[in-house]
């Protein structure tokens, strides 16, 4: 009977420590891809914000965004001189300097200006982003938020801030 418990012991034990042993091995391997897909990521948008530098009006980037629309862009918000601008560059293989699309910011309405119009009309809303973009060759901002366990995704004019188009799923 002694015996016998500890047979169960060590097997016990043995399985404990190889199942110990196999999630350590999956949180390094899963560790391992997630970094090399985000250096990844982060090394394409590089190269595509280093693109909108070479090939439209912005000599220096101050912030970069990813808009996923139509198709995926990188955005890139940058200077020259005085004049600040939203480049955005689709990310594909084939791209050539007439892919690209900019607007001055003068043309429309700020972050912080879209901000306000929104929080306006949703007082309790959880804003997960905003993200300026183009669908169908229109400016838009696109912001993402939570509201009353739903979830929104908003499109409006980059000119004026009316609403372009929504819509909404309901949260589990």
């Amino acid at each position: 009977m002694a015996q016998n418990q500890s047979l169960k012991r060590r097997v016990l034990l043995i399985s404990s420590g190889i199942l110990a042993v196999l999630l350590i091995v999956g949180l390094v391997v899963f560790s391992y891809f997630y970094n090399t897909i985000q250096s990844e990521l982060k090394a394409k948008q590089a190269s595509y914000a280093t693109i909108a530098t070479e090939h439209s009006p912005i000599e220096t980037i101050k912030e970069t965004y990813v808009y996923n629309g139509d198709g995926p862009y990188t955005v890139v918000y940058g200077q020259q001189d005085h004049e600040s601008y939203y480049v955005f560059v689709p990310q594909k293989d084939d791209l050539t300097e007439d892919d690209l699309k900019w607007i001055n910011t003068e043309d429309g309405l700020s972050k912080d200006d879209m901000l306000t119009i929104w929080e306006e009309d949703c007082d309790d809303c959880q804003l997960m982003s905003i993200v300026p973009g183009v669908v169908n060759d229109e400016y838009i901002w696109e912001i993402i938020y939570e509201d009353a366990n739903r979830m929104y995704f908003q499109t409006y004019f980059f000119s004026d801030g009316d609403l372009y188009d929504s819509i909404s799923f309901r949260k589990n």
